[in-house]
Parts: C-alpha cells; sequence; structure tokens
C-alpha cells in the first residue's frame, strides 16, 4: 500500500455555514492520469485526528566550528548557502541555559530537506532563537519559515520576534499534507541574531495505518456506468445497456436529497439525457484509458486529441461533475469543533501469482480419487502408507503422470503435469490426508492520501478579482465583424499565498480554479460568457441563452509558441472576438469560483478601446491615364467613360481588388481617391539670394523651414531647364544650400523646385532624403477627390469559349527574361471594368506561331 506518492491526492474543506455549501466536510480527490481511474473503486475513511510521534534533531553532539554546506542530520539534511560566511555551530544563551545551536551564513538561507527513506512529513517544527539587539532597530519583526514539496513553496508559518523574546526558545511550524522539507528565508538585516536550536518532524506514516473507521461510503466509489470488467457496482444495479439506471445513479449523487427525484430541473437539463449519454461514453473511454479523437474540417479547424483521464478530472473541476464521477463526497456527520483525519484509498488490479489451495480428504478404505474444482499445472498429496503406493495426476486431454512411492511415514508429494482436473492414490494401505492444488490469484495494488487535522468551521470568503487587464489586438477577419479582438488577462494581480491550509500543489483552498466572466457594450447591461444550447461555441448573452460558460487560467504553450503580430508577449487567458463592429468601447469584469462551487463578488471592471485599428491592404493593379474626346484614336469605352462623367477630358483611375484582398479584410466598405497637384518628392521654393564668390559652389538662400543639416545632400534643385546637385544644407530658416557648379551659369533669385531622393539601396541609401513624405499616408495629399464604395456582384455563367480573339501587334522572345515572350496587342485592347485575375495567354491556345498581324486565341 503505497501512501502519499502523488498517484491518488485529496484535498478538503471542513465547511460550518455557508450560503451555497452543504454543512461538512468536502473532500476532493485526483488521479495521476498516468495510471487512471482504479477498476476497483474508492473507498473514504475517516479518524480522530492522531498527532503522532515526533522525530527530532539538535546540535548537542556536534563539535563548534563552521560546518559543510550539506549537513546529514540522520534522515535530515540542513543546506545553507554557498557564498560568503559559512554557517557553524556556536553556544548560544536559551532560556538561561548555554545550549549548542545553528547559526546560518551570512545570506540566512537554511533549507532542510528529508531524504527519500524518511519519507514526506505532515509536520515540521523549527525551533529558533533570536538575539537582536535593540540597538539594531529591527524589531518586532516576522521570522517566516516555508514548507516545501516537490521543490516548491506550499505552506508557511511565522512567528513575531520581539525585544521580550530574546534568547528564548520560539517554534515555527508548517503543516501539510506532504511536506519533503523546509526553507528559512529570513530578512538579511536578521542573518547575524537568529540561529536554530533544533528540527521536529511527524512523517506522514507515522500511525498511517491505525484507529480508521469503516469507510463513509456503503459501497465502493466509482463512475455511475455499467461496463464489462468493472467491479465498482452502483446502487441500480448493472444497466441493460440503456443507460437509464446508469443515469439514475448519477442523479442521485447530483441530488440534494440524494434521490433522482429532488434533482432539479435545470440539473436535469443540464447533465440528463441526452448529455448524460456523452457523459457516460467519457467515462467509458477513461476507464479505457482511451484518447477521445474529435476530426476536424481542415486548416481551419484541426482534429484535436484528449486524454479521457485528463477530460474527466477537468470536467471535475466543477463540483457537481466530480460528485457524478464519483470524485468527491461530503461528509455530513462531521462534529463542528472536532478534528479529524481522511483517507481516500483507490483499488487497482495488481499482478498475478499463483496460490496453494488445499482440500483435507476424508479418511477411505481402497484407492482414494480427488476431482480438482479447476485444472492445475500442478498437485500436492500428503499421504503416509505402510506399502508402497501410487499417485496419478490425470488431465482432460488424457495425459497422466504416475509417481510411485516406497512406504513411508507423512509426507507431501508433488506432481506436476499440464491441466491435472483429477488426483488418485492406490497402493497397499495409503492414507491421504490433504490434496492441495495451484489457483491464480490476483494482488490489489492500493494508492492512499490522507488529510491531517480537517475540522468543520467558518470558511473565509473568495476574495474578489482585481480587474482584468483587457488589451486590444488584431484579429481574423471575417465579413460582416469586426476585425479587432480583445485579450483578457483575469486577476492579473493574485493575492499573496497565505500562511495556512495549503494544497499539496502549492495552491490555497480559497485560489480560483475558473472564472466566470461577463461584457458590456458601452453603458450597456453586463451579458454572460455562456454556451448556447446544442453549441460548442461560446457568445455573450443573458443566463436564459444558455449555460454559464467557465474561463480557465493556464501557463502552459506549446515548446515553439510565439505570439502572433500585434498580441502580447504573455499569453492572455481569454480572447473575445466576437466584437460588434458598430460598438467602440466594451466592458469587461470576472469573478472567480473555486474547487468547490463557490463564487467571488466581481472584479472592478476594465474598459477598452476596440476602435479597429488593422487597415486593409492596398489595391492592385493601379493606373491612370489622361484621355481627351479629341485624341482621333480615343477607344470606344474611353469615350463612353466621358459620356458618363460629362465631360471632354478627365484622369481615368482603375484598380483592382482581388480575392485575396476580400479575404484578408472583408470588412472593407469602400475606397478613397486622393489628388496632388506634384509628385510627392518635389518641393516648390524660392531662391532669395545667390552667392557665386565659392569656387567650389553655388551658395543659395532658400526658405525650407529648419531641415536637418544635409538633409537635401544628393537631391537636385531645379529652375527652368538647369538643375544642380545639392551638396548640402543649413540648418536653419532660411536655409544655405551648396549647389555643384557643374552648371554652365548659377541659378537667380525666384521660383524653383527641389527633387527629393528615394531609398536606394544601391547606394547604400536606405531612408533617402528625411523629408520626403511617405505618399501611403492619406494626409500628405492635398484633396481627396472621389469615395466610392466596394459592390459585388455574382451570377451564372451563361456561355463558355476558347478565348477573345485579339490582334497581335508584336512578340519580344525572352522578355522581359529568359523563357517568356512579351506579346504587344492593338492600341485599341483595353479591358472593360475590373482586370480579371489570372488573365493569361496559353501556347496551347494559339492558332499559329505568334508574329506580327498574326491572330491569337
Amino acid at each position: 500500500m503505497t501512501l502519499q506518492t502523488g498517484a491518488l491526492t485529496m484535498v478538503t474543506l471542513g465547511v460550518q455555514d455557508d450560503p451555497v455549501l452543504w454543512p461538512g466536510v468536502h473532500l476532493r480527490w485526483f488521479v495521476d492520469p498516468a495510471i487512471g481511474f482504479p477498476p476497483l473503486g474508492f473507498d473514504v475513511q475517516r479518524r480522530p485526528a492522531r498527532a503522532g510521534t515526533a522525530s527530532w534533531v539538535d546540535f548537542a553532539s556536534m563539535p563548534v566550528g563552521s560546518v559543510p554546506t550539506a549537513l546529514p542530520l540522520g534522515p535530515l539534511v540542513l543546506g545553507s548557502a554557498n557564498t560568503g560566511a559559512p554557517s557553524e555551530v556556536v553556544t548560544e544563551l536559551v532560556d538561561a541555559a548555554q545550549v549548542p545551536v545553528l547559526r546560518p551564513a551570512f545570506e540566512g538561507a537554511i533549507t532542510g530537506e528529508l531524504t527519500a527513506a524518511a519519507g514526506p512529513a505532515r509536520r515540521i517544527d523549527i525551533d529558533i532563537v533570536h538575539t537582536v539587539p535593540q540597538a539594531a532597530r529591527l524589531l518586532p519583526a516576522d521570522f517566516v519559515v516555508w514548507g516545501l514539496a516537490g521543490g516548491k513553496r506550499v505552506c508557511s508559518g511565522s512567528v513575531r520576534l520581539t525585544e521580550q523574546s530574546r534568547f528564548t526558545r520560539l517554534r515555527v511550524s508548517v503543516a501539510a499534507d506532504a511536506l519533503d522539507g523546509f526553507q528559512i528565508q529570513g530578512r538579511r538585516q536578521l542573518a547575524h541574531y537568529y540561529a536554530i536550536v533544533a528540527v521536529r518532524w511527524v512523517t506522514v506514516a507515522d500511525e498511517a495505518d491505525d484507529g480508521w473507521d469503516p469507510p463513509l461510503n456503503p459501497r465502493r466509489i466509482g463512475f455511475p456506468v455499467t461496463v464489462p470488467g468493472y467491479l465498482v457496482p452502483h446502487g441500480h444495479g448493472a444497466d441493460p445497456g440503456t443507460g437509464a439506471l446508469d443515469w439514475l445513479e448519477a442523479a442521485d449523487r447530483l441530488s440534494p436529497t440524494g434521490l433522482a427525484s429532488g434533482l432539479p430541473a435545470p440539473a436535469v437539463q443540464q447533465f440528463g439525457p441526452p448529455e448524460f449519454g456523452r457523459s457516460r461514453e467519457i467515462f467509458r473511454a477513461a476507464l479505457a484509458g482511451r484518447q477521445l479523437t474529435q476530426s476536424g474540417s481542415g486548416a481551419g479547424t484541426p482534429t484535436v486529441e484528449v486524454d479521457a483521464v485528463r477530460l474527466v478530472q477537468f470536467g471535475a473541476l466543477g463540483p457537481d461533475v466530480a460528485r457524478m464521477a464519483g470524485l468527491a463526497l461530503v461528509d455530513r456527520t462531521a462534529v463542528p469543533g472536532v478534528r479529524y483525519d481522511y483517507q481516500v484509498v483507490g483499488y487497482w488490479p495488481g499482478p498475478i501469482r499463483w496460490e496453494w489451495v488445499c482440500g483435507d480428504v476424508p479418511v477411505t478404505p481402497g484407492p482414494v480419487r480427488v476431482d480438482l474444482p479447476v485444472p492445475s499445472d500442478a498437485v500436492r498429496v500428503t499421504v503416509r502408507s505402510t506399502g508402497p503406493f501410487t499417485v496419478r495426476a490425470s488431465a482432460g486431454n488424457g495425459r497422466e503422470t504416475v509417481r510411485r512411492l516406497p512406504a513411508g511415514p507423512t509426507s507431501a508429494v508433488t506432481v506436476e503435469g499440464s491441466g491435472i482436473d483429477t488426483v488418485v492414490v492406490d497402493g497397499d494401505g495409503p492414507v491421504v490426508t490433504q490434496v492441495c492444488h495451484l489457483e491464480p490469484v490476483q494482488d490489489i495494488l492500493t494508492h492512499r492520501w490522507i488529510c491531517f487535522g480537517v475540522t468543520r468551521g467558518p470558511v473565509a470568503p473568495l476574495r474578489a478579482p482585481a480587474a482584468p487587464e483587457a488589451t486590444p489586438m488584431p484579429g481574423f477577419a471575417r465579413r460582416f465583424t469586426a476585425e479587432q479582438v480583445v485579450g483578457l488577462r483575469l486577476d492579473p494581480a493574485p493575492a499573496a499565498v497565505p500562511g495556512g491550509g495549503l494544497l499539496p500543489v502549492a495552491r490555497a483552498l480559497t485560489d480560483p480554479v475558473s472564472y466566470e466572466v461577463q461584457r458590456r457594450a458601452e453603458s450597456g447591461t453586463w451579458e454572460d460568457l455562456v454556451t448556447p444550447p446544442g453549441s460548442e461555441l461560446r457568445a455573450w448573452g443573458g443566463p436564459a441563452t444558455g449555460r454559464t460558460r467557465p474561463v480557465f487560467r493556464s501557463t502552459a504553450r506549446p515548446a515553439a509558441f510565439t505570439a502572433p503580430p500585434g498580441w502580447p508577449d504573455e499569453p492572455g487567458d481569454f480572447v473575445d472576438d466576437r466584437l460588434d463592429p458598430d460598438v467602440r468601447s466594451y466592458g469587461y469584469r470576472c469573478r472567480a469560483r473555486d474547487l468547490f462551487g463557490r463564487v467571488s463578488d466581481w472584479s472592478p471592471p476594465a474598459a477598452v478601446d476596440v476602435a479597429d485599428r488593422v487597415p486593409p491592404p492596398r489595391p492592385d493593379g493601379v493606373t491612370g491615364r489622361w484621355i481627351d474626346r479629341s485624341e482621333p484614336d480615343l477607344a470606344a469605352d474611353d469615350r463612353a467613360e466621358l459620356d458618363a462623367a460629362g465631360v471632354d477630358r478627365a484622369a481615368l483611375l482603375r484598380w483592382s481588388w482581388p480575392d485575396r484582398c476580400r479575404v484578408q479584410a472583408p470588412d472593407t466598405v469602400g475606397f478613397r481617391v486622393y489628388w496632388n497637384d506634384r509628385p510627392h518628392s518635389t518641393v516648390l521654393a524660392g531662391i532669395a539670394a545667390v552667392a557665386t564668390d565659392d569656387p567650389a559652389a553655388y551658395r543659395v538662400t532658400v526658405p525650407l523651414g529648419i531641415p536637418p543639416a544635409d538633409a537635401f545632400r544628393g537631391d537636385w534643385l531645379r529652375q527652368g531647364n538647369r538643375q544642380y546637385l545639392i551638396l548640402g544644407n543649413t540648418a536653419a530658416d532660411p536655409s544655405v544650400l551648396a549647389l555643384s557648379r557643374s552648371a554652365t551659369e548659377p541659378p537667380a533669385p525666384g521660383p524653383c523646385s527641389i527633387s527629393m531622393r528615394g531609398p536606394d539601396p544601391s547606394r547604400l541609401d536606405l531612408i533617402g532624403n528625411p523629408l520626403r513624405p511617405d505618399p501611403s499616408r492619406a494626409a500628405v495629399w492635398q484633396r481627396r477627390v472621389l469615395e466610392v464604395s466596394t459592390a459585388g456582384a455574382s451570377f451564372d455563367i451563361l456561355q463558355e469559349s476558347d478565348g477573345i480573339a485579339v490582334e497581335c501587334t508584336g512578340v519580344e522572345p525572352d522578355a522581359p527574361r529568359a523563357g517568356l515572350a512579351t506579346v504587344r496587342l492593338q492600341p485599341a485592347w483595353v479591358f472593360d471594368g475590373r482586370i480579371p485575375e489570372g488573365l493569361s495567354l496559353s501556347a496551347d491556345k494559339l492558332r499559329d506561331e505568334p508574329a506580327n498581324g498574326r491572330r491569337l486565341q
């Protein structure tokens, strides 16, 4: 029987009066998914709390002086810091007597670890003494000791150091269900002024088998299912396969009265058929240790595999599911104020061994024949005889094994054979007293967990969570939905771990295991995060629209996890991707739910601006042409455009919005056309003065604001039909530009223009002129001249053809690169409307080799 190994764990909560929980001691247990649920079920037992017998160590037998950083004291190893002055044994005045004590190193950190042979402890007491002088002004102070389990701090204890307690033995205790050791991490200022006098501990194995009452459960606890080989029958008997009796057992467990007839209607709707049929299949899969697979429908919905054991225990975080699954029990008979120990025992089939099963044989004259109850591969006959005798072991297949033996006193004769089912002893007066055969016996493996010192009493309320952290993030675009999503971190500033009542996994009983989240649009009403009936998706709505959906926190991430662009590096707990694109701001709040089903007050709300800040991509195929009605070769479709606009000349703009853009930004509602009277790279200016006395450069004064020094170096200044390379400029207003004297004439005062260079990687100029405006920004354009909305049309294909006959006017082989050819069409050929995607001129559609004047398909 293994104890406190983690294969089976349990937590308890004693409740006296609570508005939600039943009065009594609430017990919850879990199994290690690696071993699965026990096919033989669980038992839960109780006894009056036992203190146990403490083991202890002190330093009375140790010589005064320095000690190694790892100091073995029997089953306890004390470790100290490996830097600075070492820990040492000294004599100190303790309760008016000189006592050997361990003074820690300067860092003040001491860790005590129990060896594996000693086993985990349920309580550790550390006796200390302090000598803090009044002049140090460090008192009063709290001296803290942490209890360790699995290398983690799981509980703590403290004692108040005062001036009056100097040179007095003080005790700090840490208690939990399974402690591996302790750690003292005091204030650095106290490191010189405290010492350890002794350490005491009580192991969980001490008195672990003594004083237990019969199980609180009238029969073994298990799943409410009937499965071949599952040896945990429930109170309604074996289910015939319909699931009706299994559901009655589950309803009994869920009902506050213990009877299915007392189960409230909402619980019947939530857990009863047909939903119970799915739960029943998951229970069966968990017993078999199977993986549950949900097949996906492609890249958007991946295939998911879940371990059924983990899924059941994940669902059992809710107390209702835990009771239904046989993973929870409430002891309503516990007396308030009385301390109890509780243990849960799980039973698993162990290895099979062979055991002798013997039967006495009455003394009868003549041959003795014994038919075995089951075939055996060996028999053992106890016999005495006054003369020779024979033992015949026969099998059902006709094979027989015979042993002939001489006379003698009582002895055991063993005969081996395959499938022996009959033994006959015959001879000169044999007396057979016993016949034994081998039968297989399966051992039972048990794992158990003990919770110590549980009592019913008042329970502290759950702490209300801190306000969520709400972050707007770029989302996954869908038609008619917001492209923005909101990432939430729930309870981002949890309270410090309290000093007592901690679980072995470093969680307090009042820590939340899940959260309920509500949302409201701007100043509207709060809505719950729910699961609509008949759906696996989450949605926002009132309680009538579905069951409240819990949100669980997890820090587990795949090893190769990287946050999407625009998302925080630290993953959040929940992503709200169901935003209304017409709503500018949302508020969020949450409340916590603990392992036993209690809920906290709502957190303060958090507001977030969810305005869509993800722009659509740039349109493709932007072209512009000037068309004039007076042109003799004006195409008919261009003339139609001018007629529609009622003008004689215009700039004709076209662009495309291909499928990839529509998929990337389905929320695009329109396009805006902007106009500038000159290129953005051109600055119109005026020369105020010209200096020609410098033989290396013309120097001109130009009002340009206050540009960065040499920002225009490498640009060109143009005046009339002359242009000058700018060699540099001053950072002043007006600025003085140095111009190359390569031109034959100097510039003159008057209007000019400056062409600002763009990036030129070939010249290692990756920026260009820093003052060059970015034309992708609408603010740098002079005027918005047009705004059009997106429009879509769909229709059936009425006719298909091999293509359209066009006139080829020229062919350029290997252009623009080898392997490609450029085919020139008649100038009048244009596309009417959006240019089709994927338009191509395929070789297999050529009527003839492309050449000037040939016609193509």
